[in-house]
């Protein structure tokens, strides 16, 4: 992992963390700011994240190690539940409803924060259900330039060796075609960590 992490710090990404308030997250924060792996950015309210970096005895502070996007509190949640509406609207999804997933779903805010170039990527999934998580990002940031249908990676880093398995989450029984575009977009992936 060294030459990912080497460089991860030469060129820092912004980085949103969804699950903000998670106390595995913090901790992993902590860890990504001392090493100066990324600019965090995380979602979570103020009160709650402030009190539980307290309760861990880390040493993390609000606004100077990791930017904080409170949805109860946050300048930008006008701009983001009408973008959201904008994308969601044709489906029927009506302005008061966008309101309210851009204050209560962390992962429709990071996939919105995403979208708009405000980060370069996201981190979702620490809790909750997969398909909760899956459906935000479908719907809000789609699929990539040329690709047919989505799928999943999951990169296992083991004393053996890391191993990048693919779509053991999204496509049933694929097709030959759905499994070239897998590996093809798998290889991809893994082209990108060196």
């Amino acid at each position: 992992m060294k030459p990912i992490f080497d460089r991860a710090i030469s060129d820092p990404k912004r980085v949103v963390y969804a699950e903000g308030e998670e106390e595995r997250v913090l901790r992993a924060i902590q860890v990504v700011v001392d090493d100066g792996i990324a600019k965090p950015v995380l979602i979570g309210r103020r009160d709650v994240v402030t009190s539980r970096i307290e309760k861990l005895g880390l040493r993390l502070k609000v606004d100077d190690d990791f930017e904080l996007c409170d949805p109860q509190d946050d300048p930008r949640y006008r701009e983001y539940w009408q973008m959201y509406h904008e994308i969601m609207g044709r489906r029927g999804m009506n302005p008061e409803f966008a309101k309210l997933v851009m204050r209560t779903r962390h992962t429709a805010i990071a996939a919105v924060m995403l979208k708009r170039g405000e980060v370069d990527a996201m981190i979702c999934g620490t809790s909750g259900m997969f398909g909760k998580h899956y459906k935000h990002v479908k719907q809000i940031i789609g699929k990539g330039e040329g690709v047919k249908e989505m799928s999943t990676v999951n990169m296992l880093v083991m004393q053996s060796g890391v191993y990048f398995i693919a779509d053991t989450h999204i496509t049933v029984d694929p097709t030959s075609e759905e499994l070239a575009e897998m590996v093809e977009k798998t290889a991809d992936a893994v082209r990108q960590f060196g």
